[in-house]
């Protein structure tokens, strides 16, 4: 890969982690408050600008959550060059970085590992 492909998947996994430390204070603001069932998170795909939605369950988040190289986008988000699909839900999928520096970034910024996140929502699985 040269360097031009490098950076991009860099600043896509990049996009993705501020977006995963969002939903994590999401998550922390809401408290007890959370519904195990059906919670909105923002999408956490390297889009440029996308600023949508998801319902996903604490089970389901706190799957994400378990492994700091992966994040839940919409299906229509994911970037076949950046992201493995590892499972999907009600129009959302949980995507992989490849090994690379994508991967590379995402572990890197992951706050704590997602140890807060799993502890958090591993109940409801």
């Amino acid at each position: 890969m040269d360097a031009a492909q490098d950076r991009a998947l860099e600043l896509i996994a990049l996009r993705q982690s501020r977006r995963r430390r969002f939903n994590e204070r999401l998550a922390a603001l809401q408290g007890d408050d959370v519904d195990p069932d059906a919670t909105l998170f923002r999408c956490e795909c390297g889009l440029i600008g996308c600023a949508a939605s998801i319902n996903v369950s604490g089970g389901e988040y706190a799957r994400v959550r378990r492994d700091p190289d992966r994040f839940v986008v919409l299906a229509a988000h994911v970037i076949p060059e950046a992201d493995a699909v590892v499972e999907t839900g009600r129009g959302w999928a949980m995507v992989e970085k490849p090994v690379g520096i994508g991967r590379t970034a995402a572990v890197r910024t992951a706050p704590d590992g997602g140890t807060a996140a799993r502890a958090r929502f591993d109940h409801t699985t």
